[in-house]
């Protein structure tokens, strides 16, 4: 029998297969939890992907982001985590795309039975009727053997363009259009008649009354027009932007039966077969999609591989300004600013020039006011620390020294663009986060200014917004003394990098720390990871890093290296802290609960229960049971009754919760006396 372990569900031989995943969260009266929010740039994907242990199972993340489940990041996920939110911080992305049929033009020979709608005389020897072609108009006219004895009716001549024929416009239209090889009958709709040329005529003689009108065509092709058959593009889109797309081709195979195989392959890989007799039976798949005239059955070709797709650059968005004056406008020089909501204001006295920075009606920082010219490079403080550092630029782009005048009646100019301070290079790709569940944070861009800025924004969350997340950066120094800049009990600093590769020991930290419990510490947790990390401490360097705050590597006995100690990034012991606060596990515990509480608080009493006794004791039991559950967990300690207090707050609407727990920890150190 076969077995082993398993990546897809693809095993063809009996036997027993086996993967390691997180287990799914059992303590369903609580926030969930393994939920990895990971930014960083991907090749195939909106800017917003859900993964979850579903799609790994079914082998879909590769449909998702362009990832297979062999991918490292991929395996960690899965072996830690159940849900993965990925967000692709790069812009200008462009997804591929492919022609599999161009706008043709054919050329066709056309029968053209002409008429005059009620205009004709009854037909008579000696007229007739001609029809000449010349520049793509058609001239009728009626003509005689014999003026004398059979008078042409006055009046009986008529020029008309081809648009004419064709919509039947006035009195004269296209009655019937004829292949001349076929005779089947051609729709004029997606007809081009500005190639026409040749001549028409008949006798009078031959008309026959049909209606109102009298018709006339020619007899043989001879006599025909010249038309041109416009056949509709068709083509094949990717249903997501990335250099992924550019791996996608379609093959069309003929089958044995005489069917038609549409084929869409993914790196030579087959991923859709349908069997079509029309290109409009075409079903969309997570792959491409079509768009054009699709009524043509598709015919055996070569593959047709799309192309043009691009992964973006992530670079904040330029900061300028609207043109003014000709054509100049101001650019900034550092765009991870943020300027949203803000003019700039430009007054003109005489020989003064001032230029505000606006916020609506309230001027921003210290006005910039410069005689003879307006100021080529101003500079305004912002209300968050920020500068913002201006300079003239021209249309093409150039920095202007020169004099620039400006009407005394100059409007506000607007500004538009940056990466509105939340994070350089990543644009608001943490703006997009802000809605999202999810338990910790990384970002695969792991410098310095990158993970201040996640430092920044996971406090934001959780001191101005109520939302509990954590995050978790990699320093990767190559130095032993490594100084700890944070102290956040939501952010935990990874110093040592496993085998150089500071995103990918990053990422695996923040998952392990997505995936753990409250009620367990990833203490002496290995860390599943090749390689060493970039330095190797003592236990005096241990100690040194933990006081610090800073979670080191080290290895265990078995030869295995793990995680030293679950800690955060809180250290010192003047800042009123507890020693249990610095631990991953009591962060988790807390972070659970609140969030716990706040759901319950949103979705079964805001705005729906009365605050009454009765209601306050309706919430102290909701609050109850998710202590319960944490106290059968072993989170915490048995609490009593007088633990949970609710009661009215100073407004009718408000109610004031206070709770007392205490917070257990794991075992980690052991004092073991001998005695003989």
């Amino acid at each position: 029998m076969a077995g082993g372990k398993f990546v897809s569900m693809n095993k063809v031989i009996p036997g027993a297969y086996f993967a390691l995943q997180a287990q799914e969260p059992v303590q369903s009266a609580l926030s969930p939890t393994g939920i990895l929010a990971w930014v960083a740039p991907q090749n195939w994907g909106g800017e917003v992907e859900t993964i979850s242990l579903g799609d790994y199972a079914r082998d879909n993340c590769y449909g998702k982001i362009g990832r297979h489940n062999s991918d490292d990041r991929m395996q960690i996920f899965s072996q830690y985590c159940n849900t993965l939110i990925c967000v692709n911080p790069a812009k200008s992305r462009a997804a591929a795309s492919a022609t599999i049929r161009a706008a043709q033009a054919d050329g066709i020979n056309l029968y053209i039975k002409l008429g005059i709608k009620g205009k004709l005389p009854d037909p008579q020897t000696g007229l007739g009727l001609s029809a000449s072609v010349s520049a793509g108009k058609v001239s009728l006219a009626l003509t005689t053997d014999d003026a004398e004895l059979h008078p042409i009716p006055a009046g009986y001549a008529k020029s008309l363009s081809v648009e004419e024929l064709v919509s039947g416009n006035d009195d004269t239209y296209v009655a019937e259009l004829y292949k001349s090889v076929s005779g089947s009958p051609i729709n004029p709709a997606g007809m081009s008649f500005t190639s026409l040329s040749g001549t028409v005529s008949e006798s009078i003689s031959s008309l026959v009354p049909s209606g109102d009108a009298f018709w006339v065509g020619p007899s043989d092709a001879e006599g025909s027009l010249r038309c041109q058959r416009l056949a509709g593009a068709l083509t094949a889109y990717a249903q997501q932007a990335g250099t992924l797309g550019n791996k996608i081709s379609i093959v069309v195979v003929a089958l044995q039966d005489g069917k038609k195989e549409v084929r869409t392959t993914v790196d030579g890989v087959v991923m859709d077969r349908q069997r079509l007799t029309s290109w409009s039976k075409f079903q969309p798949n997570i792959w491409i999609r079509l768009d054009g005239e699709d009524t043509f059955a598709p015919s055996p070709v070569d593959a047709i591989n799309l192309s043009g797709g691009s992964d973006g650059v992530i670079e904040p968005d330029a900061i300028s300004s609207d043109v003014f004056a000709t054509s100049y406008h101001y650019v900034a020089l550092d765009n991870n600013v943020n300027i949203d909501g803000l003019s700039l204001k430009i007054e003109v006295d005489g020989s003064v020039y001032t230029l505000s920075l606006m916020d609506g009606a309230e001027v921003v920082g210290a006005p910039v006011v410069s005689t003879g010219t307006l100021a080529h490079y101003p500079s305004f403080d912002l209300p968050d620390g920020s500068v913002l550092d201006l300079s003239v630029v021209d249309a093409e782009g150039t920095a202007v020294a020169d004099n620039v005048d400006i009407e005394p009646t100059a409007a506000d100019v607007t500004l538009s663009g940056g990466n509105h301070g939340v994070i350089i290079g990543l644009g608001d790709s943490l703006r997009l986060l802000a809605d999202e569940m999810f338990n910790v944070l990384f970002v695969e861009r792991q410098d310095a200014a990158c993970q201040s800025a996640v430092a920044d924004y996971i406090g934001d969350l959780s001191d101005n917004h109520g939302k509990d997340r954590r995050a978790v950066i990699c320093l990767g120094s190559e130095s032993s003394s490594l100084e700890n800049g944070y102290d956040r009990m939501e952010l935990t600093v990874v110093g040592q990098s496993m085998d150089g590769d500071a995103p990918l020991t990053g990422y695996c930290i923040a998952a392990m720390s997505a995936g753990a419990s409250w009620n367990e510490a990833l203490t002496y947790a290995p860390v599943p990871l090749t390689g060493d990390p970039s330095v190797r401490l003592d236990d005096g360097q241990l100690e040194d890093w933990l006081e610090k705050g800073i979670m080191p590597i080290s290895k265990r006995e078995d030869g295995a290296w793990c995680i030293t100690k679950d800690i955060n990034s809180l250290h010192g012991d003047d800042d009123g802290v507890s020693e249990s606060a610095k631990k991953n596990r009591c962060v988790r515990l807390v972070q659970t609960f609140r969030n716990s509480v706040k759901y319950v608080w949103e979705t079964q009493y805001v705005g729906k229960v009365t605050n009454d006794p009765l209601g306050r004791d309706m919430f102290k039991a909701s609050v109850c049971a998710i202590l319960d559950t944490l106290v059968n967990g072993r989170g915490i300690a048995q609490y009593g009754q007088n633990d949970v207090v609710v009661r009215p707050g100073n407004k009718p609407d408000e109610v004031i919760l206070e709770v007392r727990m205490t917070i257990y920890d794991s075992m980690e150190i052991v004092y073991i006396t001998m005695s003989f």
